[in-house]
């Protein structure tokens, strides 16, 4: 499946390359050509593919494609049989400014000028979609720094759960010892109790 808003980035890369190529050749420089054909090659395969599609974004596209044609003074892709009569209609936030008796040179003056719209468009979307990752970026070290936090009070939590437990099994140790002690020494406890006893009686009855 063929995407158009990676055409056209493509699209919108290559003018800036062409422009960039331009500026070299005019000091006198040597510029490899390699990158620019193969984004070119694939903006034709693109636009074979898309040639039907009546889409927003094809359209769009597909005018980027003609206009970068004719900068680069290249034969556009003959127009198919069905679609002589009518020509192309472009979205009107793409339609060219370019008036019909203007120069050549105006022309492409005026095509750079639209493309730099066009980039500008797309530099307006990068630095969104910039700004919506950053703000999920922070917000998911803030959910980290968050869940640590939970953790590190859930581990002191469990220390805290773990000592208790100890000294609940040392407190009923102790207990059961004393619990031990006192069934094994019952005759003697009552037989303390009873000498007790008698001796009060007897100091009570010489009284």
């Amino acid at each position: 499946m063929i995407e158009t808003d990676r055409l056209s980035v493509i699209a919108t890369s290559t003018l800036s390359k062409l422009l960039e190529r331009d500026k070299i050749r005019e000091l006198g420089l040597k510029y490899d050509d390699q990158e620019l054909e193969s984004n070119i090659e694939t903006l034709s395969e693109g636009y074979e593919v898309l040639i039907d599609d009546e889409s927003d974004e094809a359209l769009k596209f597909k005018h980027q494609y003609l206009n970068l044609m004719d900068i680069l003074g290249r034969e556009k892709p003959a127009p198919r049989s069905a679609s002589v009569d009518a020509p192309m209609q472009l979205p009107s936030t793409h339609l060219p400014k370019t008036p019909a008796s203007a120069t050549p040179a105006q022309q492409q003056q005026e095509q750079l000028f639209n493309y730099d719209d066009l980039m500008n468009e797309q530099d307006t979307h990068l630095d969104n979609l910039s700004q919506s990752l950053s703000n999920q970026y922070h917000l998911s070290n803030s959910m980290t720094n968050e869940l640590g936090q939970h953790n590190e009070l859930l581990n002191d939590l469990e220390m805290g759960l773990d000592d208790t437990q100890l000294r609940l099994g040392k407190s009923n140790s102790l207990l059961n010892k004393l619990n031990t002690r006192f069934k094994s020494n019952t005759s003697t406890y009552c037989i303390t109790i009873i000498i007790l006893v008698l001796i009060l009686l007897i100091l009570i009855f010489k009284v």
